[in-house]
């Protein structure tokens, strides 16, 4: 079946089309949710309009970050079609400007969502008024998982210095292009016929993912153009989380190189954030590192992050200037308690 969401038809808040990031971790344990709700956070205290959904379908954590025990209603509401609309299910936070949307795991068979609902979830969630929408996603490489990701071309992927992390996190960038890429042409259309089998059968001779448009350009010239067109749509982001030593980041930058050379797709190192005690005591006490740690080193990595994205603040403060945010951190923190 041809998967296809046009993100182009996007909510609008204010005139602005939401930024959705997706946020992936391509194995569990690299600290996505931690990481989602953090960003979440920051992104509200500098006056954005922020919604987090849970996107772990079989196991969601996401409101125990953001010190919610029991949430009164969650994605299963949605899926259940006992509400008809994701606004329905918002959860108010301490932050006027973050909302929630709690995933739910005890629905059995959640995980694995047929294809009208979660055609409906994806269209539903474009819907959703907001500056930035993140999703945090479950972890592995199922469909459901790459067709969440691919609900917006710029996704991050969170992950770990060990090689077998950089190594997953390379395989679920490939495995997202090539859903991206095979879902875009009709089933068992010549040109997906031919895809495919550049892509699967001829996979230990295929190297650069870059020639696929030449390759299939020799057959089906349009087709060629649209997989080239793919290919620079795409731009996905890197953050390597609990960095030890300074060379680790060097080695991200290195995993960014493999990906543009070898999978044609532009990603980009959007920062790190090191391995800090105070982010496991936050998580021990289901709140976000940032609001009960805002002098921590893992809090000034996310400033740095969120910095970097250059966007003009509502409340006018660069997060260069961290300091600004501590106090006003530190109150907010009581608020959430």
């Amino acid at each position: 079946m041809n998967y296809k969401i046009d993100t182009g038809t996007g909510s609008i808040l204010n005139g602005v089309r939401a930024k959705i990031w997706a946020v992936a971790g391509g194995k569990g344990g690299t600290g996505k949710s931690v990481i989602s709700a953090n960003l979440g956070v920051g992104l509200a205290s500098a006056g954005q309009q922020v919604i987090l959904i849970d996107g772990d379908l079989g196991g969601a954590n996401l409101h125990t970050c953001l010190n919610i025990r029991h949430p009164k209603t969650t994605l299963n509401d949605f899926l259940l079609n006992e509400k008809t609309d994701l606004k329905s299910i918002l959860l108010d936070t301490p932050l006027k400007t973050l909302k929630l949307i709690s995933g739910g795991s005890e629905f059995v068979g959640v995980a694995n969502i047929e294809y009208a609902k979660k055609t409906k979830l994806l269209r539903h969630i474009l819907l959703l008024p907001a500056d930035y929408i993140i999703v945090d996603l479950g972890a592995g490489q199922s469909y459901n998982t790459l067709d969440f990701f691919n609900l917006s071309n710029e996704g991050i992927i969170i992950c770990n210095p060990e090689p077998n992390a950089k190594l997953d996190a390379y395989s679920f960038i490939k495995n997202v292009v090539y859903r991206k890429i095979l879902t875009g042409f009709k089933a068992n259309s010549p040109e997906h016929q031919l895809i495919k089998k550049v892509l699967i059968e001829d996979r230990n001779k295929f190297l650069q993912l870059s020639t696929l448009s030449d390759i299939v350009g020799q057959t089906f010239a349009e087709a060629g153009s649209k997989i080239k067109a793919i290919l620079q749509s795409l731009r996905p982001h890197l953050i390597m989380n609990k960095i030890r030593r300074k060379n680790q980041i060097d080695e991200a930058v290195q995993l960014v190189a493999l990906v543009n050379e070898y999978l044609g797709v532009k990603l980009t190192f959007m920062g790190c954030v090191e391995e800090d005690a105070k982010v496991i005591d936050a998580s021990e006490k289901m709140m976000p590192f940032l609001l009960l740690y805002p002098r921590c080193t893992a809090s000034q990595n996310i400033y740095k992050i969120l910095d970097d994205l250059n966007f003009a603040s509502n409340n006018g403060r660069a997060f260069r200037y961290f300091s600004e945010f501590k106090k006003e951190m530190k109150e907010q923190a009581k608020e959430w308690k």
